[in-house]
């Protein structure tokens, strides 16, 4: 996760601090990325436990409000989810220095009528995701880690050992399951829903 900030607000910041700082009181207003208020909002806090005069004040808004308060210059600092485009970079008001703060985990969120069962992602396709490669849900990359090839082949391999299977029961020490058993398992087994 990112956090940029306008390069002449830090030196205005920095000059602040060394000009008395102890004898005035700061507030410095930032905006952006819902992703880092929390850590922001103990740094701050703490922050302002061993300088008491300085006050941060940072507003969640999401990372492009960030950017546009950034670039209409109503905040000192901006927050963001990632580096700003070009094209935004060009359009602030003067250089832009992207500093990273934290780092997290991204979660996929997805809700698609008529999938009940969770998803399988790997590292390669929530990368294809994120860079718009994979865009579409039946993706053959997606459908590779989700088919049910093998949630399949399991069932179809219970299903004959509970039925042609059981006849190697006996030759090999063991007794056949009992007919009442394999209905059981047998319906249990019907209900397993595979592609």
């Amino acid at each position: 996760m990112r956090t940029w900030t306008k390069a002449a607000a830090v030196v205005i910041v920095a000059m602040t601090a060394g000009a008395g700082l102890a004898a005035q009181r700061v507030q410095i207003t930032g905006a952006g990325a819902t992703f880092p208020n929390p850590i922001y909002s103990k740094w701050f806090s703490e922050y302002n436990k061993l300088h008491p005069n300085v006050e941060i004040n940072y507003q969640s808004q999401g990372s492009g409000a960030g950017i546009r308060q950034l670039t209409s210059r109503t905040v000192f600092f901006g927050a963001t989810d990632g580096p700003m485009t070009p094209e935004q970079m060009q359009a602030a008001p003067g250089k832009i220095l992207h500093l990273p703060t934290v780092l997290g985990a991204v979660v996929p969120v997805y809700n698609l009528p008529g999938v009940s069962q969770e998803l399988k992602f790997n590292g390669q396709v929530l990368a294809d995701i994120i860079l718009g490669k994979v865009t579409k849900w039946n993706d053959p990359a997606l459908a590779a880690l989700n088919s049910g090839t093998t949630a399949k082949i399991m069932v179809d391999f219970m299903k004959w050992a509970l039925t042609d299977g059981q006849k190697f029961a006996r030759d090999l020490g063991y007794a056949p399951l009992p007919k009442p058993i394999i209905d059981m398992e047998m319906a249990a087994l019907q209900r397993i829903k595979v592609q």
